[in-house]
């Protein structure tokens, strides 16, 4: 399944973005490359695009546990499960999510 995001240039200044596809999915902007991942945390389901981002990762904002946003990987707090990672590509300056 993919999701047309619309223009890199109206990417929200905030660097992050809430999609709904077949699930939420939170996308992310560091630097100038962007990232996909699952939008709810596993701990509790709290809501990473909300969270506060730093160093390339997301801390959610309910119990903070960390995460990796290229990857997805677990850095700290209460989960034991890795997020799952979706694609973002561009092309003439048009973003797509690949889920």
């Amino acid at each position: 399944m993919t999701v047309e995001l619309g223009p890199v240039s109206a990417f929200p200044a905030s660097g992050r973005l809430l999609v709904q596809a077949d699930k939420p999915v939170a996308i992310f902007k560091v630097g100038e490359k962007f990232f996909a991942i699952e939008e709810l945390c596993p701990h509790r389901g709290g809501p990473l695009s909300e969270g506060k981002v730093e160093n390339g990762c997301v801390t959610c904002p309910w119990h903070q546990a960390s995460f990796d946003i290229a990857t997805g990987k677990v850095l700290s707090g209460p989960v034991n499960r890795n997020l799952k990672t979706y694609s973002v590509t561009e092309s003439d300056g048009v973003l797509t999510l690949h889920v």
